[in-house]
């Protein structure tokens, strides 16, 4: 409920999330955006400005 209750405000990166929930654990912040993308009202995206991933070459 309160990953839920952040993201009610926009669009959050990791780190920020992280920020404003200092007592959930990375694991569990991990499993509960898994869980949430798993629904069809809820997607992922990249931020623009923000890498994801390990950069090839």
């Amino acid at each position: 409920m309160l990953v839920l209750r952040e993201l009610m405000y926009g669009p959050a990166a990791y780190g920020e999330l992280r920020g404003r929930l200092p007592g959930i654990s990375t694991q569990a912040l991990a499993e509960r955006l898994r869980a949430l993308g798993g629904g069809s009202w809820w997607r992922a995206s990249a931020c623009v400005g923000f890498r994801y991933g390990r950069r090839s070459g």
